[in-house]
């Protein structure tokens, strides 16, 4: 047995090749001097193929070695001649290890690579809208300046917002504007009931008539000064304010006069039986009555509507 001097490892019968590392045994190449000899004789054409080094796997590679014939299809196993008429042998050469062809290396790196500039291409555009969406630049249109509204005939509601000022602060005026002409007339109506019963007694030449004709002098002081507050008030922010005010106001120089009318056609029928006689004061009072009432249903009417609106008691011609 002939062992390889390159791996050690003892080689067959007839081999000519290691089987481990694939050098060339010394004893099959002096056994094939005779046989290349016979093949020249013969005239059988070969190739000259140059000596070439064997291909060697690394050892972490797994990938089989597939062995390179060097001989020509069909020709006998055996050192292959020199050129044609030379008579020369080449000698034995070692068999060519050729490593089969990945094919699958070339896509998967190409598909690595396109995953990777697909997701770069990803994180750029998700970075640009971030950007624009902090910055406000391009996502949040030009607001618009605000609108102030005209003032409002209703209730003032409480406002944050600093374009609301000038209206609430209008709307707040209106309303208080109100309320003020709104206390006045109230008071007026609330010594009606006391002057209308003097007023019965001394028609009646009742017991209290002294009573009666202080109660509506008093109620026309009372009024006169009504009528004096009423004027001084700023109602410029009251829709038909002055025309309002300009009612009640004649409403209640009107009532102040019935009274002193009263008062004296009172004082000259005290002590009388039955029913007090007329005369020019009763006569009088009774026209100055006469105006306050047309002057009052004047007031009740505008009024009312502005009464609605901001919320405030509706007042009728006998409440003033």
């Amino acid at each position: 047995m002939v062992a390889c001097v390159n791996c050690g490892l003892e080689a067959r019968t007839g081999d000519r090749f290691c089987r481990r590392c694939g050098a060339a045994l010394a004893a099959g190449a002096a056994g094939a001097a005779g046989a290349a000899g016979a093949a020249g004789a013969a005239g059988t054409p070969t190739a000259a193929v140059p000596t070439t080094a064997v291909n060697r796997a690394p050892a972490d590679d797994t990938t089989s070695l597939v062995p390179l014939a060097l001989h020509p299809p069909g020709a006998p196993p055996g050192p292959m001649p020199g050129p044609s008429g030379s008579g020369h042998a080449i000698p034995d050469q070692p068999t060519i290890m050729v490593r089969p062809k990945r094919a699958g290396r070339g896509l998967v790196f190409t598909a690595c690579v396109l995953v990777v500039l697909l997701a770069v291409g990803v994180g750029l555009l998700a970075s640009g809208i971030l950007h624009r969406s902090s910055t406000g630049s391009a996502s949040i249109p030009p607001t618009a300046p605000p609108v102030t509204k005209p003032p409002s005939h209703h209730p003032a509601t409480t406002t944050t917002t600093s374009s609301s000022t000038t209206t609430s602060t209008t709307s707040a005026d209106e309303l208080s504007q109100a309320q003020a002409i709104s206390a006045i007339a109230t008071q007026s109506g609330g010594a009606r009931a006391s002057v209308q019963n003097a007023v019965a007694d001394i028609g009646q030449c009742g017991p209290n008539m002294a009573a009666d004709v202080t109660t509506l002098q008093n109620d026309a002081t009372t009024r006169q000064q009504l009528a004096s507050q009423l004027g001084g008030l700023a109602v410029g922010a009251v829709p038909n304010g002055p025309a309002i005010v300009a009612a009640l106001t004649q409403a209640l120089q009107a009532s102040a006069a019935a009274d002193t009318a009263y008062a004296a056609w009172g004082h000259n029928a005290m002590g009388c039986t039955g029913s007090a006689p007329p005369n020019p004061n009763q006569a009088a009072a009774a026209a100055a009555d006469s105006q306050a009432s047309t002057a009052k249903q004047s007031f009740a009417d505008a009024w009312a509507p502005l009464a609605q609106a901001l919320g405030l008691p509706a007042l009728s011609p006998d409440q003033i």
